[in-house]
């Protein structure tokens, strides 16, 4: 059951951007909330938002960040039920779990970063959650490799590597000249040699934007190109490739990333069952 208790007071959004807190945003079971779990995002909340944002936005940032108050709050009740610390060790444990299970992802300096990371709270609370619910729902957190092999190949294009097209220009004086690069080419001279021979060796050699070569191949060749100042001849280097990374290559990765959604939703599950349970009543800004 939720009931709304509105707090009111003066103000001129347009005169004055800090809008003040109730000292309780919600109360559960009776018990209070403080505004002190909000009021550091509250003040950057206000500092972001533009000149003329209406009243009614500015209710639904104080009730979604209440709300979240409300479940940290529940969160820090369910890991002290369960005595799991929210601290450096617990996080620390659970990167070296993380490592010990993918050590070819992890490398030193991976390691390095993550264990330099240890201390922050966002972390240290990540680390004590996924431990309860490894505790509470062990089976509904759980990454099966068919799960892995199944998102990859549903989302593959995540995983493409290109390879960048390679052009061999060479930009001569003369036609005669260019046309001589290009026979020498087609004979299968080596592009090092032709560049040498007749190229003007210029540095910084403008390709017109209008030439496409992406149904040209390796090794194929330009026909004379008249630009500017003198002509040009394009052998293709290396044509642009597209590869994929595989399966074993990114399996941790995708495990991962399948770990965090799953525990994200076990959690709001678990949530939303204990709190509807209770009462809860929020505070409201009466604009």
């Amino acid at each position: 059951m939720k009931k709304i208790i509105p707090f009111l007071f003066c103000a001129s959004l347009s005169a004055a951007p800090f809008i003040p807190l109730p000292e309780t945003i919600a109360w559960v079971d009776g018990k209070a909330v403080p505004a002190s779990k909000i009021s550091v995002a509250w003040k950057n909340t206000l500092n972001a938002l533009p000149e003329n944002v209406s009243p009614e936005s500015i209710r639904r940032l104080f009730a979604s960040l209440a709300t979240q108050a409300v479940w940290q709050r529940e969160i820090a009740a369910m890991l002290a039920e369960e005595k799991i610390p929210v601290s450096r060790e617990t996080a620390c444990r659970y990167f070296e779990d993380q490592f010990k299970q993918y050590p070819a992802y992890f490398s030193q300096q991976k390691q390095k970063q993550f264990r330099a990371s240890a201390a922050a709270p966002d972390i240290m609370l990540k680390a004590a959650i996924h431990y309860y619910l490894k505790k509470m729902a062990p089976e509904k957190i759980r990454v099966s490799r068919s799960e892995v092999e199944n998102y990859y190949r549903l989302h593959q294009n995540e995983f493409k590597i290109f390879e960048k097209l390679q052009l061999g220009p060479i930009q001569t004086k003369t036609k005669k000249e260019a046309e001589m690069a290009r026979a020498y080419l087609l004979q299968g001279g080596d592009f090092r040699s032709a560049y040498q021979r007749f190229s003007t060796k210029e540095k910084n050699i403008r390709i017109p934007e209008n030439l496409r070569f992406e149904k040209m191949k390796t090794k194929e060749i330009t026909p004379v190109i008249p630009m500017d100042h003198g002509f040009l001849v394009i052998q293709i280097i290396q044509q642009a490739q597209t590869s994929f990374r595989s399966l074993s290559e990114v399996s941790p990765e995708i495990a991962l990333l399948l770990a965090a959604r799953k525990e994200a939703r076990v959690l709001t599950i678990l949530l939303n069952d204990r709190l509807k349970e209770k009462k809860i009543i929020y505070a409201q800004l009466a604009l």
